[in-house]
């Protein structure tokens, strides 16, 4: 879609946008592989248009009494890329009753109901009154101790998160989400066995078996036992092919225990279900392999955060400094980030007080963060002063 400036159409050959302006249409192609196309508008003409996946390639038409819809045809050859009409057909669709008008705040099961649609909807703070609220009225309601355990959770309230969940399994010992919580509440209480066996516990269940696998496997990395993260990460994609976390973690585990071909090939799958997949790329980049993914993200914080993210989650220190290092504070161009600086300067804070050297831990990179900050705000005020 790089290019394109919107997608208008699209399917597994090209992407098309098509903007209308008075008496001209503009389209805008880029495709998944190199032809030599025809593009035409019915009744309005034709124009041969090379596509290629590195750059859009632009055309425009000039009509004149022609009312739409327009019938807009690319084809290579005997190849139909796309046909389509504009404006296209899109059937009206009612949405219905807005769902959380439909549960009622008189019962337990409606309060947590309409919890969950306010936490999707963002409003955490009103799903976990709604959370509670469905555990005063049923104290043994298990499906709201289980949200609201998550919650506390991804809060960092990780004791009551912890009550929560260890009442919600005693009371349901059949809640795979309670016991996959759980794991990671142990997680980040240190309790590393605890979480391990509850996260394989979560995976003896039907609605948690791939997330299960996978953070055993990836608690398993944490402690260095590649060799084996490699089955519950094996299990964890055979249960879900879709989910591309557990393959890029298996391929990290089969390079670190010998087996660079099997880690390849993982990879390839990877990128062929997702090009653009970034973990996938670094890890192909550790084991030596060429790719284009240094020139796409260094020095962009967002991408460098999320990849580095990604690798810290799995216990991968090491390879996340790396990750910050090379792509973002080595990089010759920088978007201003202090937050980089700041979780540089924890994460090698960790890494020295492990080897006995912290006492020079951070103070370089925590002045570099303030001084970019610094920066920040110089530009902040000069554009509020424009």
């Amino acid at each position: 879609m790089h290019g394109t400036k919107g997608v208008y159409y699209s399917n597994k050959d090209v992407t098309v946008n098509v903007l209308k302006e008075d008496k001209q249409i503009t389209l805008f192609i880029t495709g998944t592989a190199t032809w030599n196309a025809i593009c035409s508008v019915e009744e309005v003409g034709t124009e041969n248009v090379p596509i290629t996946p590195d750059k859009s390639s632009k055309i425009v038409f000039q009509y004149g009494k022609q009312e739409e819809p327009f019938i807009i045809t690319i084809v290579s050859g005997d190849e139909i890329l796309a046909e389509f009409t504009y404006p296209l057909n899109i059937p009206i669709h009612d949405p219905g009753e807005p769902p959380e008008e439909k549960y009622s705040e008189s019962t337990a099961a409606g309060c947590w109901l309409k919890g969950l649609h306010r936490d999707k909807e963002g409003g955490t703070h009103e799903a976990l009154r709604l959370f509670r609220k469905a555990i005063e009225m049923d104290p043994n309601f298990t499906p709201a101790m289980t949200s609201l355990g998550e919650l506390k959770l991804h809060s960092g309230e990780y004791t009551e998160a912890k009550d929560l969940l260890e009442k919600s399994i005693y009371l349901n010992i059949n809640d795979g989400w309670a016991k996959f919580y759980l794991a990671q509440v142990y997680l980040e209480l240190g309790r590393i066995e605890e979480a391990l066996v509850m996260a394989f516990k979560s995976a003896q269940l039907t609605e948690t078996i791939s997330p299960g696998y996978n953070l055993a496997g990836a608690i398993l990395i944490r402690q260095g036992e590649f060799a084996k993260a490699v089955y519950p990460l094996t299990r964890a994609v055979e249960m879900n092919g879709q989910e591309l976390s557990s393959r890029n973690l298996l391929a990290f585990a089969y390079w670190k225990t010998g087996n660079p071909e099997t880690a390849k090939e993982l990879i390839g799958s990877v990128q062929k279900r997702d090009p653009l997949d970034i973990y996938s790329a670094i890890i192909q980049g550790m084991m030596g392999e060429k790719n284009g993914l240094y020139k796409r993200i260094a020095g962009r914080k967002e991408e460098v955060l999320d990849a580095a993210d990604f690798f810290l989650t799995a216990g991968l220190k090491d390879e996340a400094v790396n990750v910050l290092e090379k792509y973002y504070l080595d990089a010759d161009i920088q978007e201003p980030c202090p937050v980089i600086h700041y979780y540089y300067g924890i994460l090698k804070n960790d890494l020295q007080r492990l080897n006995g050297n912290w006492q020079q831990a951070i103070s370089t990179r925590v002045m570099e963060g303030i001084e970019n900050l610094v920066k920040m705000q110089k530009i902040n005020l000069r554009i509020i002063n424009d």
